[in-house]
């Protein structure tokens, strides 16, 4: 299941701001979570427009604070190329000019990746 969620331009208003639509586009995996917000507040500062992309739902302020525009996608599903999570990330990632990986499974030596667990890569403790 994906989510996508908007905010209007420039928010807050800033007094010389370019607009939004030609400022620079980056993508931020991992928007949810503390580095991810912070590098997607520290973007959204010089300028550029801000995607947050995280598995886990948008928290209320992270549209407006960390990211323009938020998709609440599971990225090992997107990667697997078909589906829902794999449209949504193509939407997401149009007009895109970079992107930030700051998703990461947190508390992994204590519950790992369901993949690692999967293959039997890693054994849960």
């Amino acid at each position: 299941e994906c989510l996508i969620v908007c905010t209007p331009c420039c928010t807050p208003p800033r007094k010389y701001c370019r607009p939004r639509a030609m400022a620079p586009t980056t993508l931020v995996t991992g928007a949810v979570g503390r580095i991810g917000r912070g590098v997607g507040a520290a973007l959204r500062k010089v300028g550029h427009r801000v995607v947050g992309v995280d598995v886990l739902p948008a928290p209320i302020g992270l549209v407006g604070d960390g990211c323009d525009h938020f998709v609440q996608c599971d990225l090992a599903a997107a990667g697997a190329g078909a589906g829902e999570a794999h449209d949504a990330l193509r939407e997401a990632m149009k007009g895109v000019s970079a992107v930030v990986h700051c998703a990461a499974w947190p508390g992994p030596s204590a519950v790992p990746p369901p993949a690692v667990v999967a293959t039997g890569a890693a054994r849960p403790p």
